[in-house]
């Protein structure tokens, strides 16, 4: 039968085997978690497992369109077509769900209150990112002195302090909370363990982004904006 293999109804199963089994190899990956932790690699990585999933479909279609009778690759169509609806409808929902713990997110966000924290100078690292001038700005936002961003790579935990005694070391304050960081496999950090309070200025850990609105600065602390 392998004058079938160059049958339109098998070029029409080489088609949708590609399509189908491609988005069953990204199907896989999501399930499975290939590309999580990989930061920019993800993507690829997922991308990597529908190109593998379409050649596995083309080699099986053209192996079928050889062996298979017509009315049998009739319903194989029929059957890759109902797994790219079935594909399309699954990548359609989790598009949705994203979309409203995003805004769910956000919402929390603007809900919750400003928290005010102090943290130890010493362990880091001022980042001067001054805002310009505006009346408007003022008067609606708070502005800051600037922001500052943890060390990850020379200080694994960040400490939180509460009320300060004036005139004490470092050393003679206890605190009341910390963030401390891991380091991926791959490179870059994690935040390991943080309180459930913590929303600073910007967290993108994919980019080693972390920094926090800084509201006033003394000789060893740091008082910060932990909650925005």
């Amino acid at each position: 039968m392998a004058h079938q293999a160059v049958k339109p109804y098998s070029f029409l199963m080489y088609f949708l085997a590609i399509i189908a089994f491609f988005f069953l190899g990204i199907v896989y990956a999501s399930i499975t978690e290939a590309g999580k932790g990989q930061m920019l690699a993800g993507g690829a990585i997922v991308f990597g497992y529908g190109v593998i999933g379409a050649f596995i479909g083309l080699c099986l279609s053209i192996f079928t369109a050889i062996k298979a009778k017509r009315h049998s690759i009739i319903k194989i169509n029929g059957l890759l077509t109902l797994i790219i609806v079935a594909s399309f409808a699954y990548f359609y929902v989790n598009y949705q769900k994203r979309q409203r713990e995003k805004l769910e997110n956000e919402q929390q966000k603007i809900e919750r209150p400003k928290t005010h924290k102090t943290t130890n100078k010493a362990q880091t690292k001022p980042m001067a990112m001054l805002i310009n001038s505006d009346t408007d700005n003022q008067t609606t936002h708070e502005m800051g002195l600037g922001m500052f961003t943890p060390n990850f790579y020379e200080n694994k935990v960040l400490y939180f302090y509460g009320n300060l005694t004036h005139g004490k070391s470092v050393q003679e304050h206890m605190p009341t909370d910390s963030i401390t960081f891991k380091q991926r496999e791959y490179g870059g950090f994690d935040i390991a363990t943080a309180p459930p309070w913590l929303v600073p200025e910007h967290l993108k850990l994919d980019y080693d982004l972390l920094y926090f609105k800084v509201k006033s600065i003394s000789h060893d602390f740091i008082e910060v904006i932990v909650n925005t």
